[in-house]
């Protein structure tokens, strides 16, 4: 996935799940910041931004695993999305500049 630099978004809704949106910043080929908004939820409500730090300073080519690897450590209860569903809506995000 090209890296490009700029404000990126998308919202991903799944099939009978909740919206999840996703805004990210692209500085020099890395994620700047990152954010996950919606109506999903994930307890305990802390763990989003524990997830959107730990992707900080991330390359795009580097989010899946590192999505993986804060869902197989973090003690989570999510409704309406999976771990998946947060690598879908950033790598949509990263191919939609705003």
């Amino acid at each position: 996935m090209p890296a490009r630099n700029g404000h990126f978004s998308a919202d991903l809704k799944p099939r009978r799940g909740k919206l999840l949106r996703c805004t990210l910043t692209l500085e020099d080929g890395v994620i700047a910041d990152l954010r996950f908004t919606g109506d999903f939820f994930m307890m305990p409500g802390a763990a989003v931004a524990t997830l959107e730090r730990h992707l900080a300073g991330r390359t795009p080519d580097d989010v899946a695993a590192a999505i993986d690897a804060f869902f197989s450590q973090a003690e989570v209860d999510m409704l309406g999305v999976t771990p998946k569903h947060f690598v879908e809506v950033v790598r949509m995000a990263i191919k939609n500049r705003k």
